[in-house]
């Protein structure tokens, strides 16, 4: 959904962020699944565990990319539950399953595939990681990338990706869980 701004892999302070696609595309892409679906972000945050300013930060970013999505002020906001994973050694960090299997209980659902996956972490040149695409394959999801899933321009094919028992690494009202 997010990125940080002048093309760095990682933010520096809470307002070094924008929005993957322009946000009004986006919000009219989510409004589409929000009776349907329930949208979860998943988060890998390696410095929470250890940084207490970064946490504070982050957690100021949360609340402002939430209230946008789910208090925008042209009408119907989207509810968002939102795992982050503290710290490099969680077991819940992606591409583990287990911030999924942690939603399922939280919102009482059975630990059913996800129906899609969307995620910058494919895999490609120009990505951090492939965390993302690795998840969906855990938790059995369709994985497409944000160019894919909300619209034209700028999909780029993805590279092979391993078999997905070797990639393991051994509607909820809005809450952010921090783990």
């Amino acid at each position: 959904l997010i990125r940080p701004r002048g093309g760095r892999k990682f933010p520096t302070s809470a307002a070094d962020w924008t929005w993957n696609i322009p946000f009004p595309t986006l919000l009219h892409n989510l409004r589409r699944y929000r009776m349907s679906y329930n949208l979860v972000i998943f988060s890998n945050q390696g410095t929470l565990k250890t940084d207490e300013a970064v946490a504070e930060f982050v957690q100021k970013k949360v609340n402002v990319i939430l209230s946008h999505l789910e208090t925008p002020p042209d009408g119907p906001g989207v509810p968002v539950s939102v795992f982050l994973a503290r710290g490099m050694q969680s077991r819940y960090r992606k591409p583990n399953d287990k911030m999924w299997s942690l939603y399922c209980r939280a919102a009482g659902l059975a630990p059913d595939p996800i129906d899609c996956f969307v995620g910058d972490a494919a895999g490609r040149m120009a990505d951090f990681s492939d965390s993302d695409r690795k998840f969906a394959l855990n938790v059995g999801s369709q994985f497409q990338t944000p160019e894919q899933f909300f619209g034209p321009g700028g999909a780029r094919p993805l590279p092979p990706v391993a078999n997905p028992a070797d990639t393991w690494m051994r509607p909820v009202a809005s809450p952010v869980f921090v783990f």
